[in-house]
C-alpha cells in the first residue's frame, strides 16, 4: 500500500478514535487524570499486524511502547505489563483493536459478535479482569478500517500484578490485527 494512502487511512482512524472518546466522554477523563496527577504513571504498548489463529485464545506479545513511565513493560516478558514496586493502586485501562480487512472477510458494516473477542486477564487468570469487547464495526468512508473494538474500565492492581491482553477470532484460519493498549494510574 502506498505511504500516502496509509497516512490517509491513519487520519480517518484517528478521527474514529476521537469520535469514540468524545461520544463516551473519555477525553474529559484523560484530561482530568492529567491535571490531577503531577506525573502520569502508566504505559502505552503496541503490536502491529498480529496474526491471530482461528478459535484459539492468543495472548498479545507487544513489540514496543509509545510511552512507559516506570518500566511496566519488560521485553523479557513481552506479553505482560507489570505494576512496578510502589505503584499499586487504581488503574484506568483502555484497549483498541483493529482487525484488518481481508478480501474474503466479513463486510465491515455487517459484524457478527462472535467473530472477534478481546479481554484483559490478571496474573494468568483465564477469566476477564474487567470489561470485554465484542465487535463494534463501522463502515467508514472507503471501508478503511474493518472491524474495530474499543473498551475501557478501571480496576485495582497491586505491585507485582501483571495484565495481559487476549484475543480470539472465529472467522477464518488466520486474521491480522493492530493493537493499542494503555493503562494509567489514577491519582498520585
Amino acid at each position: 500500500m502506498p505511504e500516502k494512502r496509509k497516512q490517509e487511512l491513519s487520519a480517518k482512524e484517528l478521527g474514529i478514535v476521537r469520535a469514540f472518546l468524545q461520544r463516551n466522554n473519555l477525553e474529559a477523563v484523560v484530561d482530568l487524570l492529567s491535571e490531577v496527577c503531577d506525573r502520569v504513571r502508566g504505559v502505552k504498548a503496541k503490536k502491529g499486524a498480529m496474526d491471530v489463529p482461528e478459535n484459539s485464545h492468543t495472548i498479545v506479545s507487544f513489540t514496543n511502547t509509545e510511552w512507559d513511565s516506570d518500566a511496566f513493560f519488560d521485553p523479557q516478558y513481552p506479553t505482560r505489563l507489570t505494576i512496578p514496586a510502589g505503584l499499586g493502586g487504581r488503574y484506568f485501562i483502555q484497549a483498541a483493536i483493529r482487525w484488518l480487512n481481508d478480501p474474503g472477510g466479513p463486510p465491515p458494516d455487517q459484524p457478527i459478535d462472535s467473530y472477534y473477542y478481546a479481554f484483559i486477564t490478571l496474573n494468568q487468570d483465564p477469566h476477564p479482569a474487567g470489561n470485554d469487547a465484542r465487535s463494534t464495526a463501522n463502515d467508514t468512508e472507503g471501508g478503511a478500517t474493518g472491524t474495530t473494538q474499543h473498551f475501557t474500565f478501571e480496576t485495582n492492581l497491586a505491585e507485582g500484578n501483571y495484565v495481559e491482553l487476549r484475543l480470539w477470532q472465529g472467522y477464518g484460519p488466520h486474521r491480522r490485527c493492530d493493537v493499542n493498549f494503555q493503562m494509567r494510574r489514577v491519582g498520585s
